[in-house]
């Protein structure tokens, strides 16, 4: 089972030309967008097993991870109008002419393992309970800068 999720700001600077004409309208437009947050979710995972000799046995995993996301990207579009109000008609079309998102191996969140097994007792611990976050190696993120920065 997995319930996506995400979240952040997005800030647009839209700008285009247009033409008018008494009842109708029509304009070009580019859009330049950036968007600054957090991709992620629930990942919940369950095996049941059960035998006759061992019965029920159920594991299962619960995680909510989540990493930063950094996407910037490019619009274009047509706006039309025709007509005055209230029986004016608008229709707008846009599509992405570019998009590129950047993001990271940093993952943050919390895994929680739980396990049954039939005739013991089911003891939910926050013991179990683990904190996912990034090991930093700092000599590969800036041979990874180096490269980066070479290449483009």
């Amino acid at each position: 089972f997995v319930l996506p999720a995400d979240a952040g700001i997005e800030i647009y600077l839209k700008g285009g030309i247009g033409l008018s004409v008494v009842i109708a309208s029509v304009q070009g437009f580019i859009k330049i967008r950036a968007k600054a947050g957090i991709e992620g979710g629930l990942n919940m995972e369950v095996d049941v097993l059960w035998n006759p000799q061992d019965g029920l046995a159920i594991d299962a995993l619960a995680e909510v991870l989540f990493r930063p996301a950094l996407t910037l990207g490019a619009d274009v579009g047509l706006e039309a109008s025709v007509g005055i109000w209230p029986l004016e008609y608008t229709a707008t079309w846009e599509t992405p002419i570019a998009e590129k998102t950047w993001g990271s191996d940093f993952e943050l969140g919390l895994r929680f393992p739980m396990h049954y097994k039939e005739g013991e007792p089911f003891n939910l611990s926050l013991d179990d309970l683990e904190l996912v976050y990034p090991e930093f190696d700092t000599t590969k993120m800036t041979e990874d800068v180096a490269e980066e920065g070479i290449d483009e």
